[in-house]
């Protein structure tokens, strides 16, 4: 009975922060479905305007899946934006990828609860580039998560946004729970047969 004590004590925070690793708040971040000026779950600013969704092109490429959203316009900053499910008192991080095609007058921006955490003037020609934001601590249950885009005369593309938890501090990455769990395990079963 406590060897089945000890090893949940030892399993419950593994699969705690596993779940907490792999969660994501962003509906549709692959911008999967999207026609034009269409893209489900997410909304368009400036509708018409030079921000959308793309798929199956081969000169505007999705990261993954077949679509991505795409930002060109060369007037505004155009937007994209959706609503996000969080946990107040929660820590989060943004992750995206941005590809940008031409040279020129351009500027990229995000922004998490009105407050701008990314802003980028003058982005040079460069195939899907991964960045990563830490958002801090949620004060809402739900947070409005915004991007804006101008690209005279390319476009940028943007895929595979994603909102997760960060673990708090002290608490263990999924990968060194892993290694450590069978030493975890061969001391219970010590104790188990020390007990016996």
């Amino acid at each position: 009975m406590r060897f089945r004590r000890i090893a949940t004590q030892m399993i419950l925070p593994f699969l705690a922060a596993c779940s907490l690793a792999s969660a994501n708040s962003v509906v549709n971040g692959g911008f999967e479905g999207s026609s034009q000026f269409v893209v489900p779950n997410w909304t368009i600013g400036n509708p018409g305007s030079g921000a959308g969704g793309e798929c199956n092109q081969v000169d505007y490429p999705a990261r993954s899946g077949s679509c991505a959203a795409y930002f060109s316009s060369a007037v505004q900053l155009d937007s994209l934006f959706q609503a996000v499910p969080v946990s107040v008192g929660q820590a989060y991080k943004l992750t995206f990828y941005l590809w940008n095609n031409m040279s020129g007058t351009n500027e990229f921006q995000a922004f998490w609860g009105g407050t701008n955490v990314f802003d980028q003037t003058g982005v040079p020609i460069q195939g899907y580039t991964q960045v990563v934001i830490d958002l801090g601590v949620a004060t809402n249950s739900s947070t409005t998560l915004d991007f804006r885009g101008l690209n005279v005369p390319g476009a940028f593309l943007l895929d595979d946004v994603d909102i997760s938890p960060t673990a708090p501090s002290g608490v263990p990455e999924p990968s060194s729970l892993l290694m450590v769990s069978p030493g975890l395990m061969l001391v219970a079963a010590a104790l188990r047969r020390r007990r016996s």
